[in-house]
């Protein structure tokens, strides 16, 4: 799948993760305090491995919350309020495994997070997590020689 078919699934999945206010489908421009803590899908880099007429695809995707604007003085504050994200984004994603009814995904794991730590996104830093979800999917290419 695309990563534009692959987005929104993940939007729907981690959408109803409790805490988050926005889920974004496409990037923003720039990201509104209001709408914080969000959620945001970046297609990371792909692998193709060809056997047999079939070409699988192994793509990362980044999924990272944004939660508050890092400031000296509340970055205790941001860092708390992201500990209960790690496991209501885990507990969500076990309970979806909704990727796998795509046609021609055969594997989507979640196979690691940064912890807590600074995100930049335009020109300001924030305090969230971001996780790597692994996706391989099987499709018939033809090649010419």
């Amino acid at each position: 799948m695309p990563p534009s078919t692959v987005i929104p699934q993940l939007a729907t999945i981690f959408g109803a993760v409790s805490g988050v206010t926005r889920t974004y489908t496409t990037l923003p421009g720039s990201l509104n305090k209001v709408d914080l803590p969000a959620l945001l899908f970046v297609p990371r880099e792909a692998e193709y491995v060809i056997n047999a007429g079939m070409t699988e695809e192994r793509r990362d995707y980044a999924l990272l919350l944004y939660v508050a604007p890092l400031a000296t003085d509340s970055f205790g504050q941001a860092h708390n309020a992201c500990l209960p994200f790690f496991a209501s984004v885990r507990t969500a994603w076990a309970a979806a495994a909704a990727l796998n009814s795509l046609a021609n995904v055969v594997f989507a794991h979640l196979s690691r997070d940064s912890g807590v730590t600074p995100l930049i996104y335009g020109q300001t830093q924030y305090v969230g997590i971001e996780w790597t979800l692994n996706v391989r999917e099987l499709f018939c290419e033809t090649v010419d020689l």
